[in-house]
């Protein structure tokens, strides 16, 4: 199933987990997910909406951020512009050479 809507808002839904099939979000451009349950895992979920430009994760449970790189294994978002991670419990930031 595609979707083709440019933002999706699903704030406050104490959501603890997504799955996001290969290419679901084609068109994707701003993709909100604050206030809900979400841990560090969601970022290797969200490597397949490539037009992604704004992210939204603040004020869930998010210890670690994986850095964006182009390595096999980590998140890669060229087209993403700005990411809202505040008020996460923030511990460790994965950091690996280009």
């Amino acid at each position: 199933m595609k979707i083709l809507k440019k933002v999706l808002n699903l704030s406050g839904n104490q959501i603890a987990e997504i799955i996001i099939e290969d290419c679901a979000f084609t068109k994707l451009k701003s993709l909100l997910l604050s206030t809900n349950s979400l841990q560090s895992q969601c970022f290797h979920q969200l490597q397949f909406i490539k037009s992604l430009e704004e992210l939204y994760l603040n004020e869930n449970n998010i210890e670690e951020i994986p850095v964006v790189g182009s390595e096999k294994g980590h998140l890669i978002l060229k087209h993403l512009k700005l990411v809202d991670l505040s008020s996460n419990p923030i511990k460790v930031i994965t950091c690996s050479p280009r």
